[in-house]
């Protein structure tokens, strides 16, 4: 499959978890989850007993949503979804689905959870987050790139969502209106 297909697949797919979440998402002026990803990233790696691969991972105001790669037999990738809860309770689903995309390491995440939504939250007075997702970077590169890309879901009170794209320290290095 050619690369332009795969993050096309990898889009699509990413889209509909995003907009799958959002029906979830708080819509008051509770915090993400973002103090619990570290923990949760360890509680999947000690489920699995191995450092494991991800193909997202997002919080939301009550959670954390992993998307773990797991190896199968048939040498088909799999994704199976785990869910880090704010009482800090492990939940991972018994099914793993047939799924492709780029994997990043936990090993890989790196920001800082207090300050990474500032700038977003500082410049979109009337926004608030609903949800933090992390992914492997995409594009031309994807098969070279390693890393993790850092976005934000921005609702703002009118009504429309803003995907913003952050560098780890919380930098805007770009946006585009969810529709």
């Amino acid at each position: 499959m050619s690369t332009l297909v795969r993050g096309a697949v990898r889009h699509a797919i990413h889209v509909a978890w995003v907009v799958a979440l959002l029906g979830c998402a708080s819509s008051d002026d509770e915090a993400l989850a973002l103090d619990l990803i570290s923990d949760a990233i360890d509680a999947v790696d000690d489920h699995f007993s191995a450092d494991v691969n991800f193909y997202e991972i997002n919080a939301t105001s009550d959670g954390v949503n992993l998307f773990v790669s797991v190896p199968a037999p048939d040498g088909i990738p799999r994704v199976v979804q785990a869910r880090y809860t704010t009482s800090r309770e492990l939940v991972v689903a018994e099914e793993a689905v047939e799924s492709q995309g780029t994997v990043f390491s936990g090993r890989d995440v790196d920001f800082d959870p207090a300050t990474i939504l500032d700038q977003a939250v500082d410049q979109l007075t009337s926004s608030q987050p609903l949800v933090f997702i992390m992914t492997a970077p995409s594009g031309e590169d994807v098969d070279s790139a390693v890393g993790v890309t850092y976005r934000v879901v921005m609702e703002s009170r009118r009504g429309g969502r803003l995907v913003v794209l952050l560098d780890s320290d919380g930098s805007i290095l770009g946006s585009d209106v969810m529709e």
